[in-house]
């Protein structure tokens, strides 16, 4: 007999969900009757971040701090991993890390892996890349390379961290970033099914991205922006351009 695996009262809830009718934004528009805009800038998703964790809601604050490195490096035009190793004050691993990704090792294998772990960075840029792939494409801490494809398929990212796992944890304490690492394995002298693991601090890493995107908005206060194409190619014409929309629209009135 096959048990069921799920919550049924918390499936029966979520399908029943109604919009609260919570008051809008407060602007000069809505006020005379029009509607507002709520542009995904920097600083908007860092403060919505940091509101979903207070109200309870760690899982849609946790995809959401991971997702600020793509939406500041395609304003600058860098990329995830330059723009953590920057603002975030993350190192940057140099080479493939496949050997410390190996499943079997000698214990002095492991604690050569260690040493390179430690002298490169604990947690890495590279390891906050991965973290934000298995998450956003997953919804899992196993780095593995379904998540980390590249558009190329002969690249595989997820050979730069060493981890196969990446926890989050809760510590109520902003201050860590990490909580732990270590390394599983079955054996003694050699060892089998091994990997390194480690577990961040989901509090650490939304307070040192906000201090990072402060960072950011403070060198050029024009990036506190949400990113648009100024022109693209519409589908009947490719040669002509046409306008972006940009922002949420919110069409709820005060009244409402």
């Amino acid at each position: 007999m096959q048990t069921e695996k799920y919550d049924r009262e918390l499936v029966d809830t979520i399908v029943k969900w109604k919009p609260k009718l919570v008051e809008q934004v407060k602007t000069i528009e809505n006020g005379c009757g029009f509607p507002t805009v709520i542009y995904r800038s920097p600083s908007r998703l860092i403060k919505e971040c940091e509101d979903a964790y207070d109200c309870g809601c760690v899982i849609a604050a946790l995809t959401l701090v991971l997702t600020i490195p793509d939406v500041c490096s395609r304003l600058d035009g860098t990329e995830y991993r330059i723009w953590s190793a920057r603002y975030l004050q993350l190192k940057r691993p140099k080479g493939s890390k496949e050997k410390e990704r190996a499943p079997e090792k000698t214990q002095k294998e492991v604690a050569k892996g260690f040493k390179c772990i430690e002298s490169e960075g604990i947690f890495t840029a590279a390891d906050l890349y991965q973290l934000r792939c298995s998450i956003v494409h997953a919804g899992s801490s196993v780095i593995g390379k379904e998540e980390t494809k590249d558009k190329d398929k002969n690249k595989d990212r997820a050979k730069f961290s060493p981890y196969r796992t990446i926890g989050v944890g809760l510590t109520g304490n902003p201050e860590s970033l990490l909580i732990s690492y270590g390394h599983d394995g079955i054996g003694i002298d050699e060892m089998t099914n091994c990997s390194y693991s480690c577990v961040v601090n989901l509090e650490g890493l939304i307070r040192r991205m906000a201090k990072g995107v402060e960072k950011f908005i403070l060198e050029d206060p024009t990036r506190d922006n949400e990113y648009s194409f100024k022109k693209a190619e519409s589908i009947e014409d490719k040669e002509r351009p046409v306008t972006i929309r940009k922002g949420i629209v919110d069409y709820r009135t005060i009244s409402n």
